[in-house]
């Protein structure tokens, strides 16, 4: 993370530089791999996984600073002397690989003689080490910076993955926590339910996927199964499943679709095998949040950290079509900027009873959230009905890495309060030939659209006013076929319409 870099040495910081990757989620199915180590020895991460073994990932570069911090506490040598094919204490449990990626170094550089190393990596490591000179593998496991590390359990799901590393995980029970946490198969027939992939955020009043990764967690294959999406005690969705899953084998099955209503509904999946011989994975729950205005006009709130040029936010409808975006302006690695550490309501003037999507990135993937206690170091997104003063839909936080993707559904209403003041209100000349005027105060800030539609409903003209309490602006409809338009002049709290005529 920049804010967490800028706390360490300068060696950190040029370890930690941004890859612009994003790592794999956790919970998703870790791709298999089969990569050859300094001995000449293979080494494929679906036969450690199916042997039942845990494996650990250590993404790492011979210049790296926290890099050669991790390897000097030994932490993955006592792993391994403990608990991998030999371990001590229970062998056949933990796997460790050493992945050196940076494809400019060597292996003068890993044994220590090389010019861009830190020392020896090789010499009384228990753990292999494998020295890529392609990029394919950043390709399968993307990383942000060095170290970087991954825990895939034998069932192929990713348990845990991060950029840097913290005092915790140079010792023992933490990697030994997700050893003791992971699912491993059983004898017989036995289907689970790994995760549900529907969204967490949904568009009440549109049918969406009910979706879920069924795995057979068993040593027996599996080639049937129903399964069912409930709402409490009542069926929502439900199919009857074929194919052919071995151990540890994974199918996405769409359960079904489901039009949401304008709340949260829990969503429980179940899955039912014949002969089933553990009945302790075959349910899964996922909340789908279904947001929905009162107004069409919302305020994305939006309170940034010391790094804002990292962050980006993007609204698009029902067409996939971008509505409107921004990017901050912050200054760099340094921190700070003219848009650090602020509030901006962010006035979003949308179209009636649609639906959008709210795309939110991190450029380093380390969100708003806070470093070290600095109050100002920390951030969040809040999304309202109508204006900030106006309900709270949702509060994302700050804490979302990477990012997310949110949907929510506008209302109808034209008006939370008039604000379009009716003195002075001009729109001249009417009828029109070429240019027509419009003037008008309002008793508070606020932006202001102004849309001129045919008798069709398309916007004709347009124009797009920031913050203002007072509007004097010109058309020109020369250009424009004869006949009757309706002006709409959308403000914060309030929509006003006028007919206007146009003659040619």
């Amino acid at each position: 993370m920049i804010k967490k870099i800028t706390l360490f040495s300068l060696l950190t910081l040029l370890a930690m530089l941004k890859l612009n990757a994003q790592s794999l989620p956790v919970g998703s199915i870790a791709p298999d791999f089969t990569l050859t180590d300094v001995n000449n020895v293979s080494h494929n991460l679906y036969n450690y996984t199916d042997s039942g073994y845990t494996v650990i990932i250590d993404i790492s570069a011979t210049w790296c600073g926290p890099c050669w911090s991790v390897h000097n506490s030994h932490v993955f040598d006592s792993l391994t002397a403990h608990y991998g094919a030999n371990g001590t204490l229970d062998p056949g449990k933990i796997k460790v690989i050493f992945v050196e990626a940076d494809t400019t170094t060597n292996s003068a550089d890993l044994n220590g003689t090389g010019s861009n190393t830190l020392g020896d990596w090789v010499n009384g490591a228990l753990y292999p080490i494998i020295d890529l000179n392609t990029n394919a593998f950043a390709g399968l496991y993307p990383h942000a910076g060095y170290p970087t590390f991954y825990v895939v359990c034998p069932n192929r799901s990713i348990a845990f993955t991060a950029p840097g590393y913290t005092a915790a995980m140079l010792a023992e029970p933490f990697w030994v926590s997700y050893m003791n946490n992971c699912p491993v198969k059983v004898n017989g027939i036995n289907a689970s339910l790994l995760n549900a992939t529907t969204k967490k955020y949904v568009c009440p009043g549109t049918a969406e996927p009910l979706e879920v990764n069924l795995q057979n967690l068993g040593t027996t294959p599996i080639t049937s199964a129903t399964i069912e999406a409930l709402d409490g005690s009542t069926v929502i969705a439900s199919t009857n499943w074929t194919g052919s899953l071995n151990s540890y084998d994974m199918a996405t099955v769409n359960v079904g679709n489901h039009t949401f209503s304008a709340l949260n509904t829990n969503v429980t999946y179940k899955v039912i095998a014949n002969g089933d011989v553990q009945s302790t994975d075959d349910q899964i729950d996922k909340t789908a949040i279904a947001l929905k205005s009162n107004y069409y006009t919302v305020t994305l709130q939006v309170k940034t950290d010391r790094f804002p040029g990292e962050v980006k936010w993007t609204i698009k409808n029902s067409s996939n079509t971008v509505v409107k975006t921004k990017t901050y302006v912050g200054n760099g690695t340094n921190g700070g900027g003219p848009d650090a550490s602020k509030v901006f309501d962010e006035i979003l003037i949308l179209d009636p009873n649609e639906c959008y999507t709210l795309e939110v990135e991190d450029e380093y993937g380390d969100g708003l959230t806070s470093v070290a206690g600095i109050p100002a170091d920390s951030g969040y997104i809040k999304l309202y009905d109508g204006l900030p003063s106006s309900m709270l839909m949702e509060n994302y936080g700050g804490n979302y890495n990477y990012g997310f993707t949110t949907a929510f559904r506008t209302g109808t209403s034209v008006s939370v309060n008039d604000i379009i003041s009716t003195d002075n209100f001009n729109v001249f000349p009417n009828p029109v030939t070429d240019v027509v005027n419009i003037q008008f105060d309002l008793t508070e800030n606020s932006p202001v659209s102004l849309r001129l539609l045919d008798m069709n409903g398309k916007v004709v003209l347009n124009k797009e006013i920031a913050n203002t309490n007072s509007v004097n602006q010109q058309m020109n409809v020369k250009k424009l076929s004869a006949g009757i338009y309706n002006l709409s002049i959308v403000t914060a709290k309030q929509t006003k319409n006028v007919k206007i005529i146009v003659q040619q």
